[in-house]
């Protein structure tokens, strides 16, 4: 399992620069190794955007992630990863974000997600990246009586 948060960027496709903004990634993304058992998603998370201006008095828009990995080691990538981005906000429903990129290592091994997103609500499409940050928090789990 391959659990993290993720810092990086969606950057719109080139055409369409003017008019659609950087979005900043700020996600908790989850990759389990798929088990045929299982019928449950590979890849699960959440994130918001803080610099939301599309909704009104909605500053913070918060979504949900999740979808499949097609984990495999050959070449360069370990991986196919697939997903969706749901808002959460009533005003936001049917917009949904699709994903599909590939997990590699990145310069000084760290993990990286990379490839294009697609909005078919709004028209826009788009490239995307983003690192492994990986957790400085020990935490302690302590029982009481």
């Amino acid at each position: 399992m391959l659990n993290c948060s993720r810092l990086g960027a969606a950057v719109p496709h080139p055409t369409l620069l003017g008019s659609v903004p950087v979005n900043p990634i700020q996600w908790s993304l989850s990759l389990l190794r798929p088990d045929a058992a299982s019928a449950g998603p590979s890849v699960f998370g959440g994130g918001f955007l803080s610099d939301c201006a599309d909704i009104p008095g909605e500053p913070v828009l918060l979504y949900s992630l999740s979808g499949s990995w097609e984990p495999r080691s050959e070449g360069e990538t370990y991986g196919r990863v697939f997903f969706s981005k749901v808002y959460s906000h009533p005003s936001a429903r049917g917009v949904e974000v699709a994903y599909s990129g590939d997990l590699y290592r990145g310069e000084g091994g760290a993990w990286m997600l990379g490839g294009s997103w697609v909005n078919d609500f709004e028209m826009t499409r788009g490239r995307f990246a983003c690192q492994l940050v990986p957790s400085t928090t020990h935490v302690e789990v302590r029982h009481t009586a």
